[in-house]
């Protein structure tokens, strides 16, 4: 339960970790790892391609309507 009304509706984004999708991990632990300018990123998720990482994520607008992003990066 969140600390206020708000919060129990925004989903805030925190990191884990498995190398078997059976056993996690939590990274963070004092609160989100991220939040965007207008509310929360969530359910973010990285996958390699050759030489790069896409990340994957939700993100709430400035509306308060959410949308899948994607950025790339080099390694």
């Amino acid at each position: 339960m969140g600390e206020t009304f708000y919060d129990n509706y925004v989903e805030k984004c925190g990191l884990a970790l498995s190398h078997d999708l059976g056993n996690w991990e939590r990274i963070t632990t004092d609160g989100p790892w991220i939040e965007g300018k207008h509310g929360n990123i969530r359910y973010i998720d990285a996958l390699r391609v050759g030489d790069e990482i896409f990340y994957y994520y939700e993100y709430t607008r400035e509306d308060q309507s959410h949308e899948l992003r994607v950025k790339k990066k080099s390694l």
